[in-house]
C-alpha cells in the first residue's frame, strides 16, 4: 500500500540467476486482514526488486508469483521498470490501483539494459487479467475486495490493459496466467515484453529432474489444497 518494507531475494552469482518471490514485498499473508484494501494496493516493490537484481549483473530472473496482496494489474511493478503513467494534466498517477481508470498515456523509460535479462515469470493459475476468470472477479475476495468493489478493480484494470495495447501495442489483458498475483505478470510484460510466463510446477520440476524421480519411484503422493475453479 506504498509503505516502505523490506524483502530478499536470492541470487546464485555463478549463473547470475535471481530468484524473487513477490510476495517478498507485496505479502499477503504479513498484511492484517482489516487493512487489506485491493484498490489501494500497488506492486511498486516487486518492479524494485526486479532492479535491484539487475544492478547486482543478473542475466536471468525467475519471479514466483503467488501470495500477493497487491491488485493493480502490476502496474507499480511496471512503473518501477521505468513506465510513466500519466493522467490527462501530464502528471504521475498515484501508486495506487483506484487511479488507473484515470490513466491517459503511458511513456516508456525503461532502461535498454532490463530488455536484455531473461525473465521467467512462475504462476500456477491461467487466468487472464480481466473479466470472469480475471484477477479481480476470482482471487479479488482474498485480497479484501468486497463484492460492490470488484467492477471498479477490473474497470481499473482494462483501463490500464487498454492503455497498454494503444500506447506501447502491447497485449497484457488477454494473456493466459496475466491475472496471476494481482495481475503482476500483466504488469511485467507491459514494461519487458521479452518476459514470459510459466508454469511454475514444469519450471521447478525441470529445475529438480522431478520426470526422472517419478519414473524410479513405485509411489507417488501430490496434494492440492482445494480443488475448484482457482485450481490449474
Amino acid at each position: 500500500y506504498g509503505a516502505p518494507t523490506e524483502a530478499e531475494f536470492a541470487f546464485v552469482e555463478e549463473l547470475r540467476l535471481a530468484v524473487i518471490d513477490s510476495a517478498a514485498a507485496v505479502s499477503l499473508a504479513r498484511t492484517d486482514p482489516s487493512r487489506r484494501a485491493p484498490l489501494r494496493s500497488t506492486s511498486r516493490g516487486v518492479g524494485e526488486l526486479i532492479r535491484a537484481a539487475a544492478d547486482l549483473g543478473a542475466r536471468g530472473i525467475i519471479l514466483g508469483v503467488g501470495g500477493t496482496a497487491s491488485s493493480d494489474g502490476g502496474a507499480g511493478a511496471a512503473a518501477a521498470l521505468g513506465l510513466r503513467l500519466l493522467d490527462a494534466n501530464a502528471a504521475t498517477l498515484p501508486d495506487q490501483a483506484v487511479h488507473l481508470v484515470r490513466l491517459a498515456r503511458i511513456e516508456d523509460h525503461v532502461a535498454p539494459s532490463l530488455s536484455g535479462i531473461a525473465i521467467r515469470i512462475a504462476v500456477d493459475v491461467q487466468n487472464r487479467l480481466t473479466g470472469a476468470d480475471g484477477a479481480a472477479a476470482v482471487y479479488g475476495a482474498q485480497k479484501g475486495l468486497q463484492s460492490w468493489e470488484a467492477p471498479a478493480l477490473d474497470a481499473a484494470m482494462r483501463a490500464w490493459a487498454g492503455r497498454v495495447r494503444a500506447d506501447l501495442g502491447r497485449e497484457i489483458e488477454h494473456v493466459p496466467g496475466a491475472g496471476a498475483g494481482g495481475g503482476i505478470p500483466a504488469g511485467i510484460l507491459a514494461a519487458l515484453p521479452g518476459a514470459s510466463i510459466e508454469s511454475g510446477a514444469a519450471l521447478v520440476g525441470d529445475a529438480v529432474g522431478l520426470r526422472d524421480h517419478i519414473a524410479a519411484a513405485d509411489l507417488v503422493i501430490t496434494g492440492e489444497g482445494s480443488l475448484d475453479a482457482q485450481t490449474a
